[in-house]
This record gives C-alpha cells, structure tokens and sequence, in this order.
C-alpha cells in the first residue's frame, strides 16, 4: 500500500499523475527523438521547468546532437507542431497541459 507523507495532498498526487499520463500522451505523438527532446525541454514536460530556445540548443549538445542556433529549435519546433496539428487528440491534451 502506498503511504503518503501528512503534507502532501491527495489532489496534489491526483495532479501529478494527471500530467504524467498527459505527458506520456504527448510524447507519444512526436515520433522523432529530436523533436521530443525539442518539445520537452521547451515546456518543461518533464522536468517541470521551460526553457528558452538557446537553453534547449544547449541542451541538444548535451544529448549528442550537433550544435544549433535557437533560432533553429523555434524552427524545428514549429515543423514537429506542424507535422501533428492535424491530431485533435494531440492539440487538446497539450493546451491542456500549457494552460495548466
């Protein structure tokens, strides 16, 4: 059985759990690895916190990719957008998620 510190709300843990599955969902519809990376690192899927376009290049080189500009991850990030808009599902879980 899973105990819960005092401090910790059963909503909070609902929350959690409801942006974990949301995420999953989301990072499901983007097949490429880059453009995942791309989009997780921006909004912060998992790690909770967003990052500027130039932060999400460094972060890239980091995972072995070549060295791009910013401007190019706002780009590639545009394309990957581009290339799932047509998915309903997909435009409704991550409204969900940027708005909550």
């Amino acid at each position: 059985m899973l105990e819960l510190e005092s401090d910790f709300s059963f909503d909070e843990l609902v929350n959690n759990l409801s942006r974990r599955h949301l995420v999953g969902y989301i990072q499901e519809a983007f097949t490429n690895p880059r453009d995942r990376a791309i989009i997780d690192a921006h909004f912060g899927l998992t790690s909770g916190y967003s990052s500027t376009f130039d932060e999400v290049a460094d972060h890239l080189v980091g995972l072995g990719y070549d060295r791009i500009t910013g401007e190019r991850v706002r780009q590639l990030e545009a394309k990957a957008f581009r290339r799932v808009k047509t998915n309903p599902v997909v435009r409704k879980l991550f409204c969900e998620l940027t708005v909550g």
